[in-house]
């Protein structure tokens, strides 16, 4: 996070603050040393999603009104879902490392949905740095001070007796070594050497942690699903849940939640005209991810690797904004039987 701690896409979540059971954000220890973290407890709603912002001044920062206990240029830093017993805890590093910062100001808000349509905000907190705010963090002496101005010189006295000769003093130490010479000229290089044999096969190293896989997939069966067509612009909906893991879920039957990361997205559908269909995000068409098909003799099928460069992003397939007719998903196409189409998304990183 570097020296300042952005707090922009916290503001984004603010809109119009809901009544329900109150949101909490406490620190324990609330000074620390730099480098150092401090547990962060979170409480609200069981179940509701919360957003975890911070940055170096206290105030400033406003959205539709609302006073922010934080200042502009700020962020989020954590977020994710209060667990059944409303509560989330979780590790909280201030930028005090390399700073000149004796504070960092955080607040959390709370929403009942992913997309922080209306949101509850707790009191603002202070994390304090025990290096620069003395008798707070109980941390060591900061290093001396640089010796001040050589004060004036006093007047001459008059001389004393000489006293008797000393003995002879101890060797002073060696000086410091003289800077090292030139290199000289690289000789020739010599014949190679034969080679040597192998060495003994070192120890195996430790297990790596185990990956984190994310994946979904989301379904439709024709002909009950997509009965009313795809319409110039709109989605293809896919209101069945497939196997899953991970944080990729639904917004109703035709958008999925993707959060920050790489992803590899598949889709096939069954359709009875010639066509496209394209991937978007937020509603903003990716037209590298553009498939389509010149005849209506087989399925339209998409592969894509796509980046997600915003924390809860919405992904559809759509029928483009610039298509020619609306798209018919075929029913039981091929046979009698009902047949399916398929969006399946996996998180690579």
């Amino acid at each position: 996070m570097g020296k300042a701690i952005a707090c922009a896409a916290l503001v984004l979540l603010v809109g119009r603050t809901a009544s329900a059971q109150p949101t909490t954000l406490a620190f324990t220890p609330d000074v620390v040393a730099a480098g150092a973290s401090s547990s962060a407890t979170i409480t609200g709603p069981p179940g509701h999603f919360f957003a975890l912002g911070g940055s170096v001044t206290g105030a400033g920062a406003t959205y539709g009104g609302v006073n922010l206990a934080l200042g502009v240029g700020g962020g989020v830093i954590a977020y994710g879902v209060l667990d059944g017993a409303g509560q989330a805890v979780l590790a909280v590093t201030p930028p005090f490392l390399g700073s000149v910062l004796d504070r960092a100001y955080y607040q959390v808000a709370t929403s009942a949905t992913a997309a922080f349509a209306t949101i509850q905000l707790s009191p603002g907190r202070i994390l304090r740095n025990g290096d620069l705010v003395g008798g707070l963090g109980g941390g060591q002496p900061g290093p001396q001070g640089p010796v001040g101005a050589t004060g004036a010189t006093g007047a001459t006295g008059t001389e004393g007796p000489a006293g008797p000769a000393g003995g002879m003093g101890a060797a002073g130490p060696t000086g410091l070594t003289g800077p090292t010479g030139p290199a000289g000229a690289t000789g020739a290089t010599g014949a190679t050497g034969p080679m040597g044999p192998t060495g003994p096969t070192g120890p195996t190293g430790p297990t790596g942690p185990a990956a984190t896989v994310y994946y979904a997939d989301f379904y439709a069966l024709m002909p009950t699903d997509n009965a009313a067509g795809v319409a110039v612009g709109g989605d293809v909906h896919f209101p069945n849940n497939g196997p899953a893991s991970g944080n990729i879920t639904r917004n109703g039957n035709d958008e999925f939640f993707v959060s920050l990361g790489t992803y590899e997205v598949t889709f096939q559908v069954s359709v009875s005209e010639a066509g496209q269909l394209v991937l978007a995000i937020d509603g903003v068409e990716r037209p590298e991810t553009t498939v389509g098909r010149a005849t209506g003799t087989s399925q339209i099928v998409g592969t894509s690797i796509v980046e997600i460069t915003q924390p809860l992003s919405l992904l559809s397939v759509r029928n483009p904004a610039g298509a020619q007719t609306p798209l018919t998903i075929t029913p039981s196409a091929g046979g009698n039987s009902v047949v399916s189409a398929h969006l399946v998304i996996k998180r690579l990183q």
